[in-house]
């Protein structure tokens, strides 16, 4: 750990993630409208004044949440770097795992992204924060990209690789990404799929070129058909 860092921000930084992962647990179990801040204080074994030194309110967890989930998408790129389609594809896959551990918490960020007449500001972590999620690294240096930022990059490295259709722009495939992240979860959420990763390559597929159609030695349909069961 960086003895830099001042132990009383690493305090805070624990706390707040603490706050985090509480909130989180409990998103597991049924989405964040069913419980309230009493409920992440009692669980997280702080006070109510404790927790509103940090939010004001249940919902800046989300923003909190976000930010958290794309430092560790950005640290996925630091210490293994995918390009294209593939970076797509492993954000894809990050977000079912993460969403079959703690389905409540990714359905509760839709429907409160729903509600919000903007993508809110995400905040950026502070040393203290990145310290305590990864101890054994310094990853200080490592910036927080938007998500709708990332899906860009990754979607105009598959387009000048070859990997996605031609006949839309890279900005409309990037659209397309975004539209895939969110509405496939909530549609496979909605008809009872378990497999998101392969629900996910299913509509992945929907803008692969045909040549990477043709490359591509997972079939989703193989794991997947229209009554909304696994096969």
């Amino acid at each position: 750990m960086n003895k830099n860092i001042n132990l009383r921000e690493i305090k805070k930084a624990r706390t707040k993630l603490l706050l985090l992962q509480t909130t989180t647990e409990l998103a597991g179990k049924g989405e964040m409208r069913n419980f309230h801040i009493e409920d992440i204080c009692r669980n997280a074994e702080v006070s109510k004044v404790t927790f509103f030194n940090y939010f004001s309110q249940k919902e800046e967890l989300f923003s909190y949440y976000m930010a958290i989930w794309g430092f560790h998408r950005a640290v996925d790129y630091e210490l293994q770097p995918d390009h294209g389609i593939e970076g797509i594809r492993r954000i894809y896959h990050r977000a079912a795992e993460d969403a079959k551990e703690h389905p409540g918490m990714f359905l509760s960020l839709i429907r409160f992204l729903a509600n919000e007449p903007a993508c809110p500001a995400v905040p950026e972590l502070t040393e203290a924060e990145k310290q305590v999620l990864y101890p054994e690294h310094n990853f200080s240096n490592i910036t927080l990209p938007h998500l709708y930022q990332q899906f860009q990059n990754f979607t105009t490295e598959a387009y000048e690789m070859g990997e996605v259709r031609t006949d839309f722009s890279t900005s409309q495939l990037t659209h397309m990404v975004i539209t895939i992240f969110y509405g496939a979860f909530l549609t496979a959420h909605s008809l009872g799929i378990s497999d998101k990763k392969a629900y996910y390559d299913l509509h992945l597929n929907l803008i692969l070129s045909q040549t990477e159609i043709d490359s591509v030695s997972f079939d989703p349909h193989t794991y997947w058909d229209t009554t909304g069961s696994n096969n």
